[in-house]
């Protein structure tokens, strides 16, 4: 159907017609190589999404027309975060722990934590991929966006970081090349406000940071650490931090300091820095460390629905009035047209995910990546949020039983009787459905789920989100959203109501979820229907995250040791320290 008119261009009318290793693979190349690994993936990443493997209880196709999607993507390639060790410019045993060094300018000219220019050239060729993607897709598909850039169809969104807004600009110009996508308005919001993208930080979910603590001082970590004993006495000397302030760390700074200095190291290999054998020695043991952080802080079952759970959320409302504006409810196509409140001046944040969008755009970090991965039930390791990784969730409507997509008249609405004026009147319904919304329902569309890094195709995973499926209705989808995130997940993190409040669209999004979604049907109570009416309840989260920490105290990090001894069976460049 299509919006009240816009010009000019025209509105834009929602589509419904036929038809573990670790990234150091990539940080390894120099910038010439990397560029052309970032357009060798380019050009075969423009995968169409069909036949992927379906859940044995539905008969959903993913083969069916998209109607909209919702983009995750780390930034690209950065400059170091903290500073050049000791042994980049001299001695530096009288400085105090991560005090900034002069930068190399040499090789990152912008200053720490900017984008590089090779991590721009990656955000161009993604963008690119999504162009081939949703703009012009192969074998005749009905794109899902207009060649150029429309308010109404694309919203983009980015952490108030340099690195994520500038990538989030140059993927927006491989998406509309550089006529229109240069003209692409990138949306934010203060960094310390943003709940949405930096979900798992200790402001914003202090339960995760204090199951995270927990895990810290387990075997896993704390153990790793102490018998790396090389390691820490080369801490000093690699880091300019003074041996008596290293000896008095505790397990979260002595990770702070060791993931800074990985990091630095990361940035050098993939620019090609030539560093003494003293120094590129602790490389492995370095990843070691990191994998193991990062496993224990997010692979520990039951947190992910607190740190991603905002952006799952505002994903169920995403396909709620993304199937609502394509039968043409009221309340749904009301917010797209030009006086509507999704076009209002100074309304464009959309962070509750309310506004009819055909493509939801959001640049974020690799803990972001992390934080739904975990949230949607996939393995987090610390390859999976590589530079330009992602998550990209898309809505399709279903095929007919006869392998035809479901019809729909010249207004993009399902053809009903002509002139059903009393019927659509009696029910609010768009006249010409028969007195009904064609394809209200959620059961008439399916959801996918795909991943990837920059430097590979996109590929559909499945999770425990579509029953091990990477497809699956759209129905079962909001349905497992709600049962597995928190009605609120600020409060469930441990934030006051007075806090959740304060949110960016916490209000709204609160409005939203007490009544009135996709299907048009009054709030339920059922925790199975409710993200499919905008109810969702989140079950039994208060009790579920006091059990995870009682077991992660008693049990000495037990879970996240068992994780990590699965982990390593495809890790074994990892497993440097003897557990």
């Amino acid at each position: 159907m299509a919006p009240p008119p816009r010009s000019p261009p025209p509105a834009p009318r929602w589509p419904l017609r036929g038809g573990r290793r670790l990234g150091a693979a990539l940080a390894a190349l120099g910038a010439a190589a990397a560029a052309a690994a970032v357009a060798a993936a380019a050009a075969t990443a423009a995968a169409d999404g069909v036949g992927f493997p379906l859940p044995s209880t539905r008969s959903a196709s993913p083969t069916g027309d998209l109607v909209l999607a919702v983009v995750l993507a780390r930034h690209g390639d950065r400059a170091p975060n903290l500073s050049a060790p000791s042994y980049a410019s001299g001695s530096r045993s009288a400085l105090e722990h991560l005090r900034p060094l002069p930068i190399d300018t040499t090789q990152w000219p912008s200053g720490y934590g900017q984008l590089t220019p090779q991590g721009l050239a990656q955000c161009v060729a993604f963008g690119r991929t999504l162009r081939k993607r949703y703009v012009k897709p192969p074998n005749g598909t009905a794109p899902l966006l207009s060649a150029t850039y429309h308010h109404g169809e694309t919203h983009v969104r980015a952490t108030d970081v340099d690195r994520a807004l500038t990538s989030a600009s140059a993927i927006a110009m491989g998406l509309y090349g550089t006529t229109t996508g240069g003209g692409v308005p990138v949306h934010t919001v203060e960094y310390a406000r943003d709940a949405l993208l930096d979900g798992s930080s200790r402001s914003h979910c202090p339960a995760f940071a204090s199951a995270a603590d927990a895990v810290y001082d387990t075997e896993l970590v704390a153990g790793a650490i102490r018998r790396s004993r090389g390691l820490l006495a080369a801490l000093p000397a690699l880091t300019g931090t003074p041996e008596k302030k290293v000896t008095a760390m505790t397990t979260p700074e002595l990770v702070g300091l060791i993931t800074g200095l990985r990091d630095l190291r990361v940035c050098q290999r993939a620019h090609g820095v030539v560093v003494p054998d003293e120094v590129s020695r602790w490389d492995r043991t370095l990843e070691d460390v990191t994998a193991r952080v990062t496993i224990a802080k997010w692979d520990v079952p039951g947190l992910g629905g607190l740190v991603g759970g905002r952006l799952l959320r505002a994903t169920a409302r995403r396909v709620r009035v993304g199937v609502a504006a394509v039968a043409g409810v009221a309340w749904a196509t009301a917010r797209s047209g030009l006086g509507g409140e999704c076009n209002a001046l100074g309304h464009d944040a959309d962070e509750s995910g309310e506004c009819p969008r055909r493509l939801t755009l959001y640049v974020a970090h690799d803990t972001t990546i992390f934080d739904v991965r975990a949230a949607l039930g996939l393995p987090v390791a610390v390859e999976r949020g590589a530079y330009v990784s992602h998550v990209i969730i898309e809505l399709r409507a279903a095929v007919a039983g006869n392998g035809s997509a479901v019809p729909v008249g010249p207004d993009g609405r399902g053809g009903g009787g002509a002139g059903d004026a009393a019927g659509a009147a009696a029910t609010g319904s768009p006249a010409g459905t028969g007195g009904a919304p064609i394809n209200a329902s959620l059961d008439s569309y399916t959801v996918t789920v795909l991943t990837g890094v920059n430097e590979s195709s996109t590929t559909p995973e499945g999770g425990p989100f579509c029953g091990g499926a990477s497809t699956c209705s759209a129905a079962d989808f909001v349905k497992w959203i709600d049962s597995h995130v928190p009605a609120n997940v600020a409060t469930a993190c441990g934030l006051s109501a007075a806090a959740a409040s304060e949110e960016p669209g916490a209000a709204s999004a609160a409005a939203a979820d007490g009544g009135g979604g996709g299907s048009g049907k009054k709030p339920t109570t059922d925790p199975l229907a409710g993200a499919a009416t905008g109810g969702g309840s989140g079950v039994g989260w208060g009790r579920g995250v006091g059990v995870i920490a009682t077991a992660l105290a008693a049990f000495g990090g037990g879970v996240a040791v068992g994780f990590w001894a699965h982990a390593r069976r495809s890790h074994p460049g990892y497993t440097v320290i003897e557990d």
